[in-house]
């Protein structure tokens, strides 16, 4: 059931919507909608990126809020087509986390 604002002047109450009302408020939603295969081009391909920084491309291309583009990430990552990787800090500290489409590098033991 909608509710849409009484056309009454002086009359502040929800009122059932009619039909034209419900179909202008359905066509003024704006759902937004992921391109994952954009999101995919903007992930390198070897040296990984830091997230932060894969998130920001994201969102200045596509306009899109944080929480979509989070799980666009890890719906691609789920899907094996990126992966989390470690970025190295120029600064003293640990490690960040970045993005790449290649997986982590395997390092052989040296006995």
């Amino acid at each position: 059931m909608f509710y849409a604002h009484s056309q009454e002047p002086g009359n502040i109450v929800w009122v059932r919507a009619n039909q034209d009302q419900i179909v202008a408020a359905k066509a003024s939603s704006r759902i937004k909608t992921v391109d994952l295969t954009r999101v995919l081009s903007m992930v390198p391909m070897l040296s990984p990126e830091a997230k932060v920084v894969v998130e920001e491309k994201i969102r200045c291309d596509q306009n899109l809020g944080r929480d979509l583009i989070q799980r666009a990430l890890k719906r691609l990552e789920a899907e094996g087509k990126i992966f989390t990787r470690r970025v190295p800090n120029s600064r003293k500290g640990r490690s960040l986390t970045g993005w790449a489409k290649t997986p982590e590098p395997e390092v052989e033991e040296v006995t």
